[in-house]
């Protein structure tokens, strides 16, 4: 039997992927013995809360990083119309600036 690392679940000695999560036991299982099967709902729970731990803080740090992306296109968005409006005005200021040109001529 292999205890997957990730969620918990029992799989047959064959398998590959967990039959729960999907994940690849050679890297997360660990293969339990007849004798050690007692204890690996314990274990089992363990691991769970593990993952579930582990799931919520990725969650969180995906959200976190969500948000800085978003406040970081925001400030993109400012600062760009910051610049459209400061050349919008530069090239406002030169066209009255020719036409005064050409009155006073």
């Amino acid at each position: 039997m292999i205890v997957c690392g990730n969620c918990g679940t029992k799989n047959t000695e064959g398998d590959a992927f967990c039959g729960n999560c999907g994940q690849f036991l050679e890297w997360v299982g660990q293969k339990l013995d007849a004798g050690a099967t007692a204890g690996a709902p314990a274990q089992g729970d363990a691991a769970r809360e593990a993952a579930e731990d582990s799931a919520r803080q990725a969650e969180e740090q995906r959200r976190a990083a969500e948000q800085a992306a978003q406040e970081q296109a925001a400030r993109q968005a400012a600062e760009q119309a910051a610049r459209q409006a400061a050349e919008d005005s530069a090239r406002q200021a030169a066209e009255q600036r020719r036409a005064a040109e050409q009155a006073a001529q």
